[in-house]
């Protein structure tokens, strides 16, 4: 009965990216101060999904870290609001960096560039 139950999934994966971008994700309470970052998927239930996006963040929204706390729990940033997230959720919310995305999108149009020509 251990072994059934060894390889069952524990939690759903709400929103996460496909392979190229998880190599780069990591969850929001390892963010540092000042880091621009968007949210690129949740590793809870709807019900943590739901509440970010009444919180005005949905997935695919970009934040700053405006301070973080030694527990993990983070104060973001989002046009001209500020939001405090516990440690709890921002264990749960995966992000990428903002800068590293656009990169990562800009190598790709430049790859595709190349195979056109």
């Amino acid at each position: 009965m251990i072994g059934f139950m060894k390889n069952a999934p524990t939690k759903k994966h709400v929103g996460l990216r496909d392979n190229e971008n998880r190599a780069h994700a990591f969850p929001l309470s390892l963010a540092n101060e000042g880091e621009r970052v968007r949210i690129s998927g949740v590793k809870a239930g709807k019900g943590l999904t739901h509440r970010l996006m009444d919180l005005g963040l949905p997935l695919g929204s970009e934040v700053k870290i405006h301070q973080r706390g030694p527990s993990g729990a983070v104060i973001v940033a989002r046009d001209n609001m500020r939001i405090a997230l516990g440690v709890g959720t921002t264990h749960k919310v995966v992000v990428v960096l903002a800068d590293a995305e656009e990169s990562l999108n800009e190598e790709k149009s430049d790859f595709d560039q190349e195979i056109v020509a």
